[in-house]
């Protein structure tokens, strides 16, 4: 990772923040095959990339 990320959990459900949208597409194409070597699976429709970006200045 090159970029700074966040966690956070409830329940059985979370949420990753990325600063860079590369780490988080390697996240999304890593951590499927991880939960597979433990017998889980990531719900596809629960699961996507959402782009944040900072407000612009005077909005």
């Amino acid at each position: 990772m090159k970029g700074r990320c966040f966690l956070t959990r409830y329940a059985d459900d979370f949420v990753i923040g990325f600063e860079l949208e590369s780490d988080a597409r390697r996240i999304m194409d890593v951590l499927p095959k991880r939960f597979e070597r433990f017998g889980l699976t990531i719900h596809p429709t629960k699961t996507c990339l959402v782009d944040f970006q900072p407000p612009e200045k005077g909005s």
